[in-house]
């Protein structure tokens, strides 16, 4: 849904094809503050990959992370007994650059792979930095928070 165009017509769709009584679910990221696994590598990918986020409003990963977006946008497409909740989920790995390899894995797989030996060194070296906070006893550990949301087409 985050990536919809057309985000409210998508929605509108799901509606009409359930059946009376049926529920949808879904899930989209929660605001970048609350999911470190995002924010702690966009500095260094802002700097050195030319990384700009999409303009509110805009498909992207954080479009409906502001309070009530969701369920102002399901409730506005006609579901009822919406529900959303924000769901934490921990990532860990053994480097900063193993968690390049595991991001690159989701995005900007393209941009990593045009970068020079040398500037793979500077942003490795820059993520690396950035980390420090999170990492205890040897482990990188992120979070990375979603929005679970769920509504209800009324039955007849």
């Amino acid at each position: 849904l985050m990536f919809c165009p057309d985000a409210a017509r998508g929605l509108a769709e799901a509606y009409r094809v359930l059946t009376p009584g049926g529920r949808l679910a879904l899930a989209v990221w929660d605001l970048p503050v609350k999911s470190p696994y995002f924010s702690v590598i966009t500095g260094a990918a802002t700097r050195q990959l030319g990384f700009r986020p999409p303009e509110p409003g805009l498909p992207g990963p954080f479009r409906f992370a502001a309070p009530d977006a969701l369920e102002s946008l399901m409730r506005g497409s006609g579901f009822s007994d919406v529900r959303v909740e924000s769901c934490p989920a921990a990532f860990e790995c053994a480097s900063a650059n193993q968690y390049i390899q595991m991001f690159g894995e989701l995005a900007w797989k393209t941009r990593l792979a045009g970068l020079s030996s040398e500037e793979r060194v500077r942003f490795v070296n820059e993520v690396d930095e950035a980390v420090q906070p999170y990492v205890s006893a040897g482990r990188l550990r992120l979070v990375a928070t979603s929005l679970c949301a769920s509504g209800a087409k009324p039955s007849v």
